[in-house]
């Protein structure tokens, strides 16, 4: 859900955004751009030259931990969550090695090493990422027991029940996703998006750190906006219209 967004930079130029999300700040820019709203002031962006390749961590003027990604066609992004926002999932111990999570509302989550998550029955050894005729990022297999061919996410039986995703986690360990029966997925979905919506009731009522540049007052879901000059409202989002605009 965003909560505000404007689509020129402080300068009235296009190509900047700004989103007010729940869980904190998203803009996209130019280096430019960014840095004249106080980000990596004087650094050297992803893929430049000086610059890490795809990523770097910085401190917005606020003092929030911001990440910048690697842009397209000269567009970068800046990812800045707030303290105390994210939506962390609760995992349980499942067997030796291997934690469970059932917040997914078509799946079961399992993260463990490749001998814990074959030792719990979850996988086969030969099933990893990378082993002789599997993919080497992420391998599906169906619910009769076959590795996926083709797509990697379009296959019609891919999150049927039985059906199974293995991908890496981190350095040590992989996330198996197992599909869910039906009538648990109605039943998982009712619970996860009631979770959601407490969720978002409660960042709502949050104070919210003020923006790095000023923007028209953020819209809660149930708000009427009146239309106002240079501005647009959809839904709960406000667009800041260039000065050119009609």
């Amino acid at each position: 859900m965003k909560l505000a967004r404007t689509n020129t930079s402080p300068l009235g130029e296009p190509g900047f955004e700004y989103h007010q999300q729940l869980w904190g700040d998203m803009i996209y820019g130019t280096r430019e751009q960014l840095q004249s709203i106080g980000i990596a002031v004087g650094m050297a962006f992803p893929g430049e030259s000086g610059g890490p390749k795809r990523q770097m961590t910085v401190t917005d003027p606020r003092g929030f931990p911001t990440t910048i990604s690697d842009s397209y066609e000269g567009i970068f992004s800046a990812s800045i969550p707030f303290p105390g926002r994210d939506r962390k999932k609760r995992w349980i111990d499942y067997a030796a090695g291997v934690r469970k999570c059932t917040e997914i509302g078509w799946c079961d989550e399992y993260i463990g090493t490749v001998v814990a998550l074959a030792a719990a029955g979850l996988v086969r050894l030969d099933q990893m990422p990378g082993q002789p005729g599997m993919r080497k990022m992420r391998v599906t297999i169906l619910p009769d027991g076959t590795p996926q061919e083709g797509a990697t996410s379009n296959h019609s039986t891919a999150r049927d029940s039985g059906a199974k995703v293995i991908e890496r986690a981190s350095k040590a360990e992989y996330l198996v996703r197992v599909g869910i029966p039906d009538d648990e997925k109605q039943r998982r979905s009712e619970r996860v998006q009631g979770a959601k919506r407490q969720w978002e009731a409660r960042m709502l009522a949050l104070p919210r750190p003020a923006p790095l540049i000023e923007l028209p007052d953020a819209i809660g879901t149930t708000v009427k906006v009146k239309p106002v000059p240079q501005y647009r409202a959809d839904g709960n989002v406000l667009y800041l219209l260039p000065k050119s605009a009609p």
